[in-house]
C-alpha cells in the first residue's frame, strides 16, 4: 500500500475518533470530494505532451519498487530497512503491493 504522508497522517487522527474506514476508503473519499490540494510541482506535466497507450486485459503489467529507509517501527523488521514491490495492470489499474525487511533477514 503506498501512502502519502497526508493521508497518512489524517487517517492516524481520524482512527481514535472513530473512523473505521481503510486508508483506500480514506483516499477515494478525498478525491471524490475534490479535497486533495493541488500539487504545484507536478502542474507541468499535464502541460507537455503525453502519450496514452491503450492495452487490452492482461496485456500489461507495469512493476516497481523502492526502498524506505526509515520502515515504521510498529513493522517490527530487524532493521529500519524496508522494500515495497508493486504491481500495476495497466488497464484497469488495479495493483497489488508486497512489503519486505532487507534481502537475508526474516520478519
Amino acid at each position: 500500500m503506498t501512502r502519502t504522508s497526508g493521508a497518512a497522517t489524517l487517517l492516524d487522527e481520524l482512527v481514535p475518533l472513530g473512523l473505521e474506514g481503510s486508508y483506500q476508503t480514506l483516499t477515494r473519499q478525498i478525491r471524490d470530494r475534490g479535497l486533495r490540494p493541488a500539487c504545484t510541482a507536478c502542474a507541468y506535466v499535464t502541460k507537455r505532451p503525453n502519450a496514452i497507450i491503450e492495452y487490452p486485459p492482461g496485456e500489461e503489467t507495469q512493476f516497481d519498487w523502492v526502498g524506505l529507509p526509515d520502515a515504521p517501527a510498529d513493522w517490527a523488521f530487524p532493521t529500519k530497512r524496508a522494500y515495497v514491490f508493486v504491481g500495476s495492470l495497466a488497464h484497469s489499474g488495479v495493483w497489488r503491493a508486497v512489503i519486505s525487511p532487507p534481502r537475508g533477514h526474516s520478519g
